[in-house]
């Protein structure tokens, strides 16, 4: 595999579109992060910012308070989507589609039209190409360690 990330790509075939995708660079993978980061406070802020926070804050001390005494589940391991926006992610990936029958031109407004399942697919795909430690399991990332 080669160590410059634009030629490193693959191919899939979902829901009978053939897309052809490559491996995101560092920097596109921070972008990706970025991005979803800044829609992730847009949120919070549309929905009233800092004001918010502390009703929640202020709702979790009174909860406390009233709750006994409950040992807290082992968090799951966070979706790596989560992470990353998934429109830049597929926007910076996918290289070309192609299918049987007519599509419209690769571009971002041809993206973002996709059904959600197909962009998640395929998202995943290209992150998984990108940084497959993501995607491990605990006990994968060990066995990794350990084989060097």
């Amino acid at each position: 595999m080669s160590v410059f990330t634009s030629r490193v790509t693959k191919s899939m075939t979902v829901s009978g579109l053939t897309v052809t995708y490559r491996k995101l660079s560092p920097k596109q993978l921070e972008g990706a992060g970025k991005a979803s980061t800044m829609k992730s406070l847009q949120a919070l802020k549309d929905i009233g910012g800092h004001a918010f926070l502390r009703e929640i804050e202020d709702l979790g001390a009174k909860a406390q308070t009233v709750t006994p005494e409950v040992k807290a589940p082992e968090p799951a391991k966070p979706d790596p989507m989560m992470l990353f926006d998934r429109d830049y992610v597929l926007s910076k990936g996918i290289l070309k589609w192609e299918s049987d029958e007519a599509v419209p031109p690769l571009s971002d407004d041809a993206i973002s039209d996709m059904d959600d399942d197909t962009a998640d697919a395929l998202a995943r795909a290209i992150l998984t190409l990108s940084k497959p430690s993501l995607f491990q399991s605990a006990d994968e990332a060990e066995a990794d360690r350990k084989n060097g």
